[in-house]
C-alpha cells in the first residue's frame, strides 16, 4: 500500500492512456495508479487494465471529469492515501514533475501544476488558451491571487483537501469553482511551473463554441462561489 495516489480520469483516451501510464510507472514515485474510465465507448479501460499495478475503476453512466476525479479520490482515501495527484489522460502532462509538486503540498495548501508561457501556447488551442486567460484575469481581480493557469489539471493536493473534495467537487471542469471555495476556506494555492506536451492522439472537446458556453456557465460559478455556502469552511 501507497501513500500516494496518481489518479488519471480518462473519457475515450485509448491512444493515450498507456503511454500515460507508462509515464506514471517510469517517473512518478512509489504510488496507487487509479484510472477512472469514465463511461468511454473506446477501448480506454482494457487497455488500462493491461497493467498489473493499475486500479480501473469504469463508470457505467458519464460522470463528468468532476465526478470522475472524486470517484478516484474516494478510492485513494479508502486506501489510506495521504497525498493525491491528479493528471489528466491525454498525455500532455509529465509525471517527472510529480516529486516537483510533492514538494510544495503540505496540509493546508493545493499544489497546480503551471503551465510556461510557451507550453501553454505549445500544448492548448485557441480556446483553451482565451478561457485560462480569462480567468486568470478574474482571480486577479476579484480573488486577488495570481493564479498563472487556473484551467490546470495537473494538481497536487493533501487528505484534508482531498476529504473535501470527495464531499464536493464540481462535475465539469471544477478547477474554477473548487479553487475559489478552498482560497475561501483559508487553503493556499501555490503554483509550480512544469512541462507539459502538445496532445498527440485525438481531440480536445473544448471548440470555439463550446468554449464560450464553457466561459459564461463557468463564469457564472466563479461569481456564485463568492457566496453559496462554502462546503469547504468546516475542515479549514
Amino acid at each position: 500500500m501507497h501513500t500516494l495516489a496518481v489518479i488519471i480520469p480518462a473519457k475515450n483516451e485509448a491512444d493515450n492512456i498507456g503511454r500515460v501510464i507508462e509515464d506514471v510507472l517510469r517517473n512518478a514515485p512509489p504510488c496507487e495508479i487509479i484510472v477512472v474510465d469514465d463511461h468511454s465507448w473506446d477501448d480506454t479501460g482494457p487497455k488500462a487494465r493491461r497493467y498489473e499495478a493499475v486500479t480501473v475503476l469504469s463508470s457505467s453512466i458519464s460522470l463528468g471529469i468532476g465526478g470522475a476525479v472524486q470517484l478516484g479520490v474516494l478510492c485513494a482515501l479508502a486506501r489510506g492515501c495521504t497525498t493525491f495527484v491528479r493528471m489528466d489522460g491525454d498525455g500532455q502532462h509529465n509525471a517527472c514533475y510529480i516529486k516537483n509538486l510533492l514538494s510544495k503540498v503540505n496540509d493546508s495548501v493545493l499544489v497546480v501544476g503551471t503551465r510556461s508561457t510557451a507550453d501553454f501556447k505549445a500544448s492548448s488551442n485557441f480556446a483553451r488558451k482565451s478561457g485560462s486567460w480569462y480567468f486568470k484575469l478574474l482571480f486577479r481581480i476579484f480573488a486577488r491571487r495570481t493564479i498563472d493557469d487556473p484551467t490546470s489539471g495537473f494538481i497536487c493536493f493533501p487528505r484534508e483537501i482531498a476529504e473535501n473534495f470527495a464531499r464536493y467537487y464540481p462535475l465539469d471542469y471544477p478547477e474554477i469553482e473548487s479553487t475559489v471555495l478552498l482560497l475561501r476556506a483559508g487553503y493556499n494555492v501555490v503554483c509550480e511551473e512544469v512541462r507539459m506536451n502538445p496532445r498527440k492522439q485525438g481531440n480536445s472537446s473544448i471548440g470555439l463554441v463550446y468554449s464560450f458556453i464553457y466561459m459564461v456557465a463557468v463564469s457564472f460559478a466563479f461569481f456564485i462561489s463568492f457566496f453559496k455556502k462554502n462546503p469547504y469552511e468546516a475542515q479549514a
